[in-house]
This record gives C-alpha cells, structure tokens and sequence, in this order.
C-alpha cells in the first residue's frame, strides 16, 4: 500500500512554502489539487499545501501568456482568452470531476503524455521555477524527466508567447475516451504563411515525440500546400508508438499524416 504524507501545512507566503519544501527531514511535497496523491514518494511526510500562495490565474504580460500553476485545468478549459486547441487540449487531459481540482503545475511536474503536455511543448512554453526565479523550457523538463533526473524546484507558472497559432487534433476509440494518438503544430503565421513550426505527436499512455525535422520541413508552409507538404514531412516521423489495450502502434503510425493534417488546418483556422 503507498504510504500517504499525514501532516499538511498551509503556508501563506511563497518564502515560507519553500522553506517547508527545503528541510532535509521530514521530506516535504507540494500539494496542488491531490489528484496525485499516489504518486508521492514513499519517505514524503509532509504535503505543502499551495492553494494560499496567490499561484492562480491566466493574464498576458509582455506579450506572452502566463499561467499560474495553481490554475485547474477546468479554468483553462473554460477561459476564452486562450487558444481553442489548448482548451480543448485541457477537457480531454481527465474527466470532468477531475479538471475541478487538477492544476497546471501538477500536470507539468508529473509530465504525463497526452494533449495538454503536447500542445504546451508545441508552443515552447517556458516554467517558471523557485527558489531562484528561474525559468526552465518545458522542453528541458520533458528531456530531463526522461533521463530519470528528478526536478528540485516548485513549479509557480509556465508562459508562452501569445502570439502564435497552435492547432490540436486526436483520434480516440470513442468521444470520452482519452486518445489513442493526437499531433499539436504551433507556429507564427502571417499573410497565410507558418513559420518557425513547431509539431508533438502524443497519446494516452504513449510517449511525448517531439519532431523537429516534421517541424523544419512544414516551415513556411500554406494552407493550399497541405496535403503535399504534409504526406512528405509524415515521412520524417520518429515516434516510439506502443501496442496498447487502445491501439497497435503499427494504427498510431498510419494515422499520423490524418493528425498532422488537421491540427495545421485548424492551426491556419484559428487565425481566420
């Protein structure tokens, strides 16, 4: 059975919250909506409870949207000044109870594929860290994570830059069920032309895929181009898909140039 942390303290300050988090003894863990619980570490005694700390909330400053990690993803799904790609993104993350209490900063820190993660890496979107005031590409995380190196930091936000496009798209056995695969492209595009692109391939229970040399091949792509385009940059895929109870990854390959497709569609949608 996993031992869960019994004492919870509820700072008011950030200071004091990573004063808490920084004792060598008991271990303490941030605690942001629960929805993880069972993915603390067994020696974690004490949980850092974040709701008090003002981490909420979604503005644009300089430019660039910011989020507070303690922003639900209820709230992202539901905000109208963010991309609708991301909203959606964040309603197929977890069911609907869930998204009331799950926050951007627990699904950043626990880094689980799917949509929210991909389109968030789609957009090169930058976390905020401290003690420090540093800011890590989510990228970064994303590659550190896999290499089974362990974050030392609280997440307070993540931003980006809120002038690109981003588009999402997925395919899934039935409306509810989380996908089986789905492809996020960002870009800036102007005069009907993208450029610096960004492409993720994902999935439920699939690895994050990253796919620069998609991205560099679809640079300054137009929406009249899409169907050739997108057939050449397919070729270029590298994506670790895995059987799963879902689909074969042999589905999740063949699929891929029908994703890829549709999220630079609404990509170019999005911007009238």
């Amino acid at each position: 059975m996993t031992k869960v942390p019994t004492e919870v303290v509820r700072p008011s300050t950030l200071r004091e919250a990573l004063r808490v988090l920084a004792r060598p003894s008991p271990r303490a863990v941030p605690l942001g909506g629960g929805t993880h619980l069972g993915l603390y570490p067994a020696s974690a005694g004490v949980l850092v409870d974040l709701s008090q700390l003002g981490l909420e909330g979604i503005r644009v400053k300089g430019g660039r949207f910011v989020v507070g990690a303690m922003t639900t993803l209820a709230e992202l799904a539901a905000s109208p000044r963010l991309p609708q790609a991301l909203r959606t993104a964040a309603t197929r993350e977890t069911n609907r109870n869930l998204r009331q209490r799950a926050t951007l900063g627990g699904a950043l820190a626990v880094g689980e594929p799917g949509p929210l993660l991909a389109c968030l890496l789609a957009l090169d979107a930058q976390v905020a860290l401290e003690p420090g005031k540093v800011t890590d590409p989510l990228e970064k995380r994303v590659r550190r994570r896999a290499a089974a190196r362990k974050p030392i930091q609280l997440i307070v936000s993540a931003a980006w830059d809120a002038h690109l496009a981003l588009g999402y798209a997925e395919v899934s056995r039935a409306p509810m069920d989380r996908p089986i695969a789905c492809a996020a492209v960002a870009a800036n595009v102007k005069g009907g032309k993208a450029a610096d692109v960004r492409a993720v391939l994902s999935g439920a229970g699939q690895p994050i895929g990253l796919q620069p040399r998609v991205a560099a091949s679809l640079d300054g792509v137009v929406a009249h181009e899409l169907a050739a385009r997108v057939q050449a940059a397919s070729e270029l895929v590298r994506c670790d898909w895995v059987d799963d109870i879902r689909a074969s990854a042999e589905y999740r390959a063949a699929i891929v140039p029908v994703l890829i497709r549709r999220a630079l569609e609404q990509m170019f949608a999005s911007v009238g």
